[in-house]
């Protein structure tokens, strides 16, 4: 009776220990994109991207692996073999976070062009459903705007019809989005244009950053880039990220501070 008591509060200690270890088990953030979201080495700084960034928000033990690539678009990021290592890394309950759209647009381009409404649509299906194919958890994230401004000095919209079928993706696929293209667009909107530069890669000229000024130094004005974040603007714009997905409660959230 005794061996028979011992032998069942062992199988239940064996249960309660794997049901902790499930609980507690390293969970990933992935991330693909373009250069916004990208992980710049030390000497290309104060550039930064939103993914270099997130890690600063992250509960410890919580992994980023951002694997977003300068220039990339939906198309060329497979057609290129960046996103086989990152598909045959992810795992069961893992995060995919997917933001596209700088790229796809241009046309000029036919080695990243993937119009809106249709590669583009059908692109960032297949990432979802490639993803969930493993037991892991995507989220669609429209592209951050450009700070670009009309003719009457307001913020304009630069990206097109992208934002349009990435939300319409999300809603087909039901899966979770951050519309990072409509807040930063209402944040930025909320600023003067010289606080607005304060966030993205704009250096004076002799700036303490060697690689800008060798970069600008035929502009007299510096290195001006209006697409592009800067270390602080990279940290705010992720903390825009961190912050929605909490007022959403999306299940992403709980991997946050």
């Amino acid at each position: 009776m005794w061996s028979w008591l011992k032998k069942c509060f062992s199988i239940l200690l064996l249960g309660i220990s794997l049901t902790i270890f499930a609980e507690n088990k390293p969970v990933t953030i992935w991330m693909i994109g373009d250069s916004i979201t990208q992980t710049y080495k030390p000497q290309l700084a104060p550039l930064a991207g939103i993914g270099q960034a997130l890690p600063q928000f992250c509960k410890p033990g919580v992994k980023v692996a951002n694997r977003a690539v300068s220039g990339k678009s939906t198309k060329s990021f497979r057609d290129l073999g960046y996103w086989k290592p990152a598909i045959d890394g992810i795992k069961k309950d893992d995060y995919l976070l997917i933001k596209f759209g700088h790229n796809d647009q241009k046309k000029k381009k036919p080695k990243v062009y993937a119009e809106a409404k249709t590669a583009y649509r059908e692109n960032l299906t297949t990432f979802i459903k490639e993803a969930r194919a493993k037991g892991a958890h995507p989220v669609l994230i429209t592209s951050m705007c450009r700070r670009v401004f009309n003719k009457k000095g307001d913020l304009r919209r630069s990206l097109k019809d992208y934002p349009k079928y990435c939300r319409l993706v999300a809603k087909e696929q039901n899966v979770p989005l951050i519309d990072l293209n409509n807040i930063s667009f209402a944040k930025i909107s909320a600023m003067s244009k010289d606080e607005s530069k304060k966030l993205y890669n704009h250096l004076p000229k002799n700036s303490k950053y060697p690689y800008w000024n060798k970069k600008s130094r035929k502009n007299k004005n510096g290195h001006i880039d209006n697409s592009h974040l800067n270390l602080n603007g990279a940290k705010i714009v992720a903390g825009w990220l961190v912050n929605d997905a909490k007022k959403q409660k999306l299940k992403l959230a709980k991997l946050f501070k």
